[in-house]
């Protein structure tokens, strides 16, 4: 689940000017509208946050429904982490998960590309950067 340490840091994000880009995937052979209950709560959680609070802070929250089972952290160019863990819906955090970190930019770059382009394609909810 969305825990308020989670929107807290994502806000502080936001407020440093970083944009960050949430996609939300489906799996099992499930639509992009088919979550199941606990992606429905994250779902909620981060529609709130966008309409209530990122709207306000200089960063831009993009979130987009993916047909993915993928689990995958990228921060610009320097470091990507993979694993298996639900970081926005997890109802089994007694389960054990693995994630590895990368630190080849080359590879990072060729990873974010590919992300944004999936996220681009997928259509997204945005939060606006505050005008300056």
């Amino acid at each position: 689940m969305i825990e308020e340490r989670f929107l807290a840091a994502l806000a502080e994000l936001l407020r440093r000017g970083v944009d960050v880009f949430i996609g939300i995937g489906s799996f099992n052979g499930r639509s992009r509208t088919s979550f199941s209950p606990s992606e429905r709560v994250a779902r909620r959680h981060l529609a709130r946050f966008l309409r209530d609070v990122a709207p306000g802070l200089p960063g831009r929250l993009s979130i987009a429904a993916l047909d993915s089972h993928e689990k995958i952290l990228l921060c610009d160019d320097r470091w990507a982490v993979c694993g298996s863990f639900n970081w926005l819906a997890n109802g089994h955090p007694s389960l054990d998960e693995r994630s590895w970190l990368v630190e080849n930019p080359e590879f990072v770059r060729r990873e974010r590309g590919e992300l944004m382009r999936r996220i681009g394609d997928a259509g997204h909810e945005t939060g606006r950067r505050a005008s300056a």
